[in-house]
């Protein structure tokens, strides 16, 4: 029986499961978006990126995981109930991802030649 306010551990390794999936996709998912349409692996800024982006992520997963597991339960169940507001989140989605295409295509076609020094400060502010 579950303590209210805690979780089975059951339910912990359900929950624990669940994320390890979702978010080993989410690099891999990046890096596709990326390198793909960059047509070449051979792109550091890329992975310096999606390592400044998902670290973080990785903390916060674990702070929740310990500090409010159920919190993490319910956002990884959440549905949005409302058609108006599936239809922004799958338009906004798409306007979101498309700037990972771009960048990849960026680096295809050599559109832009960004300093270093740009790209280790934006990288930087991320953190």
């Amino acid at each position: 029986m579950a303590i209210k306010g805690k979780m089975t551990k059951e339910r912990m390794k359900v929950l624990v499961r669940k994320i390890i999936v979702r978010f080993s996709f989410l690099p891999v998912f990046l890096g596709l978006l990326i390198l793909v349409p960059a047509g070449t692996f051979n792109y550091w800024s890329a992975y310096v990126y999606i390592t400044v982006l998902v670290t973080p992520m990785l903390f916060v997963l674990f702070y929740f995981l310990r500090v409010d597991p159920q919190f993490l339960e319910r956002r990884a169940r959440a549905k949005e109930k409302e058609q108006q507001q599936v239809v922004i989140q799958v338009v906004f989605s798409l306007i979101f991802l498309s700037a990972y295409i771009v960048s990849g295509l960026d680096r295809r076609f050599g559109w832009s030649a960004v300093p270093l020094h740009i790209v280790l400060t934006a990288d930087a502010v991320i953190v």
